[in-house]
């Protein structure tokens, strides 16, 4: 019985001192994280926080200084290996406008139900000074709208923002 009560007591000692060890480690690499970096913010919180973009990739799409590319949410630009001049012109344009608007600043990321693509890209709306740029590109007639289940947060909206570019005759919108 003595036998049993020193494995018992030995057992439990080390359980808590595994324990103690784990949270030891969590909380050394939580120091060494700068989790503000890491961590995406939201929509609604401080709009003064935000993550920096690196660079525009095109019209919609950028890569962050943490190593994250972001693909927009809702949206698709013409792409710029494409053959038609037309296409191509647009796609450079949104490209630029995209630059204009967020490269090398902050911005604030909203996420709808998709963490990733499957190409491993952040989905996200974006926002730069409480503007979503999904919105500005559309509306400027630079991108269409394109969803895909279960990211439609803003279909209805994006729709309604296209059909005016459309009326309005507004850039891909004006085209042929």
């Amino acid at each position: 019985m003595a036998i049993k009560i020193k494995i018992l007591f030995f057992g439990l000692v080390a359980i808590f001192a595994c324990g103690y060890l784990i949270e030891y480690a969590v909380e050394e690499i939580n120091k060494k994280i700068d989790w503000e970096e890491v961590l995406v913010e939201e929509k609604g919180e401080d709009l003064d926080q935000g993550i920096l973009v690196e660079r525009v990739i095109d019209g919609d799409t950028i890569k962050l200084f943490d190593g994250n590319i972001v693909r927009y949410i809702g949206i698709n630009a013409m792409e710029m290996n494409s053959k038609d001049n037309e296409k191509l012109e647009m796609a450079k344009k949104a490209t630029e406008r995209n630059k204009e608007l967020v490269e090398g600043k902050k911005v604030v990321l909203e996420k709808d139900v998709s963490e990733f693509d499957k190409y491993g890209r952040l989905l996200r709306y974006v926002y730069i000074n409480d503007q979503m740029v999904n919105e500005i590109l559309l509306e400027e007639g630079l991108v269409q709208v394109s969803t895909y289940p279960p990211d439609v947060k803003y279909k209805e909206l994006f729709l309604e923002i296209q059909r005016k570019a459309i009326e309005e005759k507004v850039g891909l919108w004006g085209l042929k």
